[in-house]
């Protein structure tokens, strides 16, 4: 049992069993080569906000007086650390990621939901750099285990509202992408290092991010409540899409519709689609197609995004994306 629990970890988001464990070790990660014309830029001037991508679903945004980030997961560890030890948040990493992405001091980090590859880091970071953490009760259980105090943890639920600066950010609950390993809730204080399987899932949430007249949404897992977002106005959509290509294109379709479609989005930018078993940077590449065929969910978003005169841009590790770019 404990065995098969592991190799179910090798798809971090959690849904691959044994077939996906031989296919990584068969299959190196898979290049985004094909997508090089699709890549965001960086804005051509000044701007009221800066947006880096970097990896997995987390994301900084800083507008030169408040930044806050999602997730903020450095470490990366290895697929065979994963699975064969626990793992520990890597101080070196998270301190080179956060010098490349020019942070500094944030005021909030806004966490998706337990799991290591979303949660692991965040104590760690919200230390280094002085942030309140917003997240379930299972977050904060993890935020604990690094030494982060319980008075800057702000627990959150479906509809939660919170202003930082300029940012006002709404809080969703979604769900996690389907079938995911390692459900339940944290129920005591997670201290690193710590089993993969120990992050179980808690609750799952997207955030609606309000700076000025920008609405920007952030869905770091891909899934969809029929109509969650009816009615909900974004410019701007970062998308998960890590695991959609295991669902079939009725899936990817629907949750384009659902994440997209309703909102009115202009730009989208898919997200935690990178191998997040390899230390973070350029170039990118996408998990083994037996983990997750980033190719098959590009397959489907590509004519949507043209149908529907949406901007679909992979995002560059690190460098700042122009949320204007049409």
């Amino acid at each position: 049992m404990r065995n098969s629990i592991k190799i179910a970890l090798l798809a971090a988001v959690c849904l691959v069993g044994v077939g996906g464990f031989w296919g990584y070790q068969e299959l190196r990660p898979r290049s985004t080569a094909a997508y090089n014309d699709m890549r965001s830029v960086a804005p051509k001037g000044p701007t009221d906000l800066t947006v880096r991508y970097l990896g997995t679903a987390s994301l900084s945004f800083d507008d030169g007086e408040t930044a806050i980030m999602e997730d903020g997961f450095f470490s990366r560890p290895g697929v065979f650390s994963v699975v064969a030890s626990k793992i520990p948040p890597n101080e070196q990493r998270i301190n080179e990621g956060l010098q490349k992405a020019d942070i500094h001091r944030l005021a909030a980090i806004f966490v998706a939901h337990s799991h290591y590859d979303h949660a692991m880091d965040t104590g760690n970071v919200a230390l280094k750099t002085g942030a309140v953490v917003l997240g379930s009760q299972s977050t904060k259980y993890v935020v604990e285990g690094a030494g982060l105090p319980a008075s800057r943890v702000r627990l959150i639920k479906d509809g939660s509202v919170f202003q930082f600066g300029r940012f006002k950010i709404t809080v969703f609950e979604t769900p996690h992408s389907p079938h995911p390993a390692f459900p339940g809730i944290i129920d005591r204080v997670i201290t690193p290092p710590a089993k993969a399987e120990e992050y179980k899932l808690g609750q799952n949430y997207s955030f609606l991010i309000e700076h000025g007249a920008r609405r920007i949404l952030v869905i770091g897992s891909g899934n969809y409540i029929p109509g969650k977002f009816k009615g909900v106005k974004a410019d701007v959509v970062f998308l998960g899409v890590s695991m959609a290509g295991r669902q079939g294109d009725a899936f990817v379709k629907n949750l384009w519709h659902e994440s997209v479609e309703l909102t009115g989005a202009k730009l989208v930018i898919p997200v935690h689609w990178d191998d997040f078993f390899q230390k973070f940077g350029d170039p990118l590449n996408a998990l083994p197609a037996k983990l997750d065929d980033f190719d098959k969910t590009m397959k489907v978003l590509v004519p949507l995004a043209k149908r529907d005169g949406v901007t679909l841009r992979i995002p560059t590790a690190y460098t700042p994306i122009d949320l204007d770019q049409r």
